[in-house]
């Protein structure tokens, strides 16, 4: 057997590179055409009951590009989302962390409502509070900010100077 060099590492990459230019649409063409299921562009369906799945418009808020997405509902549950191919900017794509949106609806760390810190900052330690009590908080600690006469203290940001 010869031995493992750089030039022998270099010819094994272009040949195998050759091999998958070669052989990637024969495997593209037999990975689609598996089972029963279609792959339409703008459809999807559920690989295990074959239904077709409701397609909802939308717009992506994983980051501030507000990309045009279209999420696939079935069983009133979301169940992917992926690229609007109607958004001529994008043309259907959608990057991972858009796909990935579904996660977001279901995980279950994601939080629900408010919290209040109880302990020193940084102990972790909170408690659960209403959503009244969660606004009057804020509420009284913009006030006391306006009352002094520094505002220019607080600031909010959202994505695109929202």
């Amino acid at each position: 057997m010869s031995k493992i060099n750089r030039r022998n590492f270099i010819k094994i990459g272009a040949v195998s590179s050759a091999l998958l230019v070669g052989c990637g649409s024969q495997i593209e063409e037999a990975s689609a055409l598996k089972g029963s299921v279609l792959i339409q562009a703008g459809k999807d369906y559920s690989p295990t009951t074959n239904k077709v799945r409701k397609a909802i418009p939308s717009a992506c808020w994983q980051c501030v590009a507000r990309d045009a997405i279209i999420g696939y509902v079935e069983d009133g549950r979301l169940m992917k989302i992926e690229g609007n191919h109607k958004l001529p900017r994008t043309n259907g794509k959608l990057c991972a962390r858009g796909q990935g949106g579904a996660n977001h609806a279901y995980d279950p760390d994601r939080m629900l409502y408010p919290l209040k810190r109880v302990g020193k900052r940084g102990d972790g330690k909170y408690k659960r509070i209403s959503w009244d009590e969660a606004l009057n908080f804020l509420t009284a600690k913009l006030k006391d900010l306006q009352d002094r006469g520094e505002q220019e203290k607080f600031m909010f940001h959202y994505g695109r100077m929202k």
